[in-house]
């Protein structure tokens, strides 16, 4: 056998053998991100239902700047597992809810329940005339689908449309939308007064 045909068949068998070797190392390594993510989110279920629908409530004359929103923000983005393993912890979640109806416009937020007299102390610290409600699920009684009744709210109506968005920042993450101090009107009067329409 010619010794350059050798050459080149082991070079082949080699390069295989190098390139199923990498696709079992990046499957061993998917299997590993799997198992983490499925670590992690294990018991989600039980950790969604250990929380808390809070009803925020400002007076309609409500004149703090937009930098006491600024911080309560900044303040839940402190809201983190630590830890040495604290990527195999679950991550606490918070969810802020803008809810607009006929003549009226509601503020929630869904907060865990482990954290929830942390987020009232902060809405407080930020908004002292806020007024903060735990929204009960018993509430409701004798009413039509979809509407209000109390601090109760069903945004999934028969006649109902719901509409989400999702917002993607065009640069890093680093950099900040926009300056308190550049802002010409406040972004969230903007929305609000979309939802009055």
């Amino acid at each position: 056998m010619n010794p350059l045909a050798a050459l080149i068949n082991l070079l082949l068998v080699l390069m295989i053998v190098l390139v199923l070797l990498g696709l079992v190392i990046l499957v061993i390594i998917g299997i590993g991100y799997l198992t983490i993510v499925w670590y992690r989110n294990r018991e989600r279920e039980k950790h969604s239902l250990d929380s808390t629908l809070l009803q925020i409530a400002l007076p309609r004359d409500n004149e703090i700047k937009i930098d006491a929103a600024e911080q309560l923000f900044a303040s839940f983005a402190g809201i983190k597992t630590s830890g040495r393993f604290a990527f195999l912890k679950y991550r606490p979640h918070l969810s802020f809810e803008i809810v607009g109806m006929p003549g009226d416009i509601r503020f929630y937020i869904y907060t865990p329940n482990k954290y929830k007299d942390m987020v009232e102390k902060q809405i407080n610290a930020s908004y002292p005339d806020a007024e903060i409600k735990v929204v009960e699920e018993g509430n409701v009684r004798n009413i039509k689908e979809g509407y209000i009744l109390g601090n109760e709210y069903n945004i999934f109506s028969k006649e109902g449309q719901v509409a989400f968005a999702t917002l993607k920042l065009r640069d890093s993450n680093y950099k900040p939308i926009k300056v308190y101090k550049d802002l010409v009107m406040m972004v969230t009067l903007n929305i609000t007064l979309f939802l009055l329409v």
